[in-house]
């Protein structure tokens, strides 16, 4: 949303294929399909995996995590419009 607020062309140079307006792009975030279901901000996410038990809930930079190798779904290609967290639970000893 803020990309909309402070660029909303941006959003259509990079997501868009001819002749969307930057909000019909913003619509296309919440759908996508059907595969996303809520948008998440740093706050909720948070809040959301320390309600689920998790304990260690990092902010991390695109292909900075330190628990678990890169994965496929941290591409580059995503890394303008992404938020990168890093959650783990800590085994009980």
């Amino acid at each position: 949303m803020r990309r909309y607020f402070d660029a909303p062309f941006e959003i259509v140079a990079r997501r868009g294929s001819g002749g969307e307006t930057p909000m019909e792009i913003v619509n296309s975030y919440f759908r996508q399909r059907y595969e996303h279901q809520f948008l998440y901000d740093w706050t909720t996410l948070k809040t959301t995996l320390s309600r689920a038990g998790f304990t260690q809930i990092l902010r991390v930079a695109f292909g900075e995590g330190r628990l678990r190798p890169q994965l496929a779904l941290d591409d580059k290609k995503y890394q303008w419009e992404s938020l990168y967290v890093e959650a783990s639970k800590l085994e009980p000893s």
